[in-house]
């Protein structure tokens, strides 16, 4: 395959004739097959669907006799919800609220500084930048195009919206108005680029990350890329990886997680620009943000959120909601009485399917 679809989850059928595999290219995730010589390698045909009913398909497996296939189906159902959070008993207040419906798939919820707006980007193809009424009304979508644009952070005056994009030919941080104008690329750094921005508690700099390998770095926000000089931050005492996600309100601190090279998260940590050193509050968890006292902080894990206390290192759940999962990045509103979130809920079932 070369092509501009998702193709993925290849398996051989038992005489060997066939790869099967899931596709996006008919629309919908699902299953097709491709005639393939076992000997050369060749393909001997177009691609071709394996009709099954279901908007998401995959995990295939034959058996033996190529008789019978065994697949997933899947329901994907990925929305924003907001629930009222009370910092000073540290506990959700009533049952979340949905946001957005229906299939969009969004992720990266911010809720605007004066917690009227959230942005999201969505998962599906196009990959483009919404915001919306914390009420659910007057959807809005900011970019549509086919570049993938993802991770909204609004700007602390709620100007702007710093998003992470591939439209430059590498991930890069652009900026957009919230009624969709004034789109600006902020960085054009080399290698791995630019992603994931992190705005300072007063606007002035942005932390940006690039995807792999090279460090996180510093630029100010009010100069073109030409008089930029970034500050990278310093490497992790312990060799792994760090991924900033919240800058304190007090604007010392850094909270992000630590991550392996392989990218399993190592929990969650905080970078202190005084001492120049990371600290780890916890041994799980990832994609923390601070509450307006720049000492706790919210963060993901297993579908789940959790608060921490930096200098306790006391932590506790404020939310889930079963069976479903809280997906791993939240939003959190300026005086620390909101969440945003987006939920998990898809469904899943094995199907089986006898072929001819």
């Amino acid at each position: 395959m070369n092509d501009p679809y998702v193709d993925w989850n290849p398996v051989w059928s038992p005489d060997g004739d066939y790869l099967y595999f899931s596709s996006d290219r008919g629309g919908s995730m699902n299953l097709w097959r491709v005639r393939i010589d076992e000997k050369s390698g060749k393909t001997l045909a177009p691609p071709e669907a394996v009709t099954t009913p279901s908007p998401s398909t995959a995990f295939i497996s034959f058996s033996r006799d190529g008789r019978q296939m065994a697949y997933v189906q899947q329901i994907r159902d990925w929305n924003v919800y907001r629930a009222a959070f009370d910092p000073a008993t540290e506990a959700t207040v009533g049952p979340p609220v949905p946001v957005t419906r229906g299939s969009k798939e969004a992720a990266f919820p911010d809720i605007s500084p004066d917690g009227q707006w959230i942005a999201f980007s969505s998962r599906l193809k196009p990959e483009d930048i919404f915001i919306v009424k914390t009420d659910g009304t007057e959807v809005r979508q900011l970019t549509d195009d086919i570049q993938q644009d993802r991770v909204p952070r609004w700007s602390p005056d709620g100007k702007r919206i710093a998003f992470m994009s591939n439209r430059s030919g590498r991930w890069q941080v652009w900026t957009i108005k919230p009624d969709g104008s004034g789109l600006e690329q902020l960085s054009d750094a080399p290698g791995w680029g630019a992603a994931t921005p992190v705005w300072s508690p007063d606007g002035a700099r942005l932390l940006a990350q690039p995807l792999r390998g090279a460090r996180s770095f510093v630029i100010q926000t009010g100069r073109p890329w030409k008089d930029q000089s970034p500050e990278p931050l310093p490497a992790s005492e312990s060799g792994t990886g760090f991924t900033a996600w919240s800058w304190s309100a007090d604007g010392r601190k850094l909270a992000g997680y630590l991550w392996r090279e392989d990218g399993s998260p190592q929990g969650v940590a905080v970078y202190s620009f005084d001492s120049h050193k990371y600290e780890r509050l916890a041994t799980v968890g990832d994609w923390p943000l601070w509450l307006p006292d720049s000492r706790r902080l919210i963060f993901h894990h297993q579908g789940k959120a959790y608060l921490i206390d930096s200098q306790s290192k006391q932590m506790h759940e404020v939310l889930s909601v079963p069976p479903h999962a809280v997906a791993w990045q939240f939003g959190l509103s300026r005086d620390g009485h909101q969440i945003v979130f987006t939920l998990d809920a898809t469904e899943a079932d094995v199907w089986l399917m006898s072929l001819e």
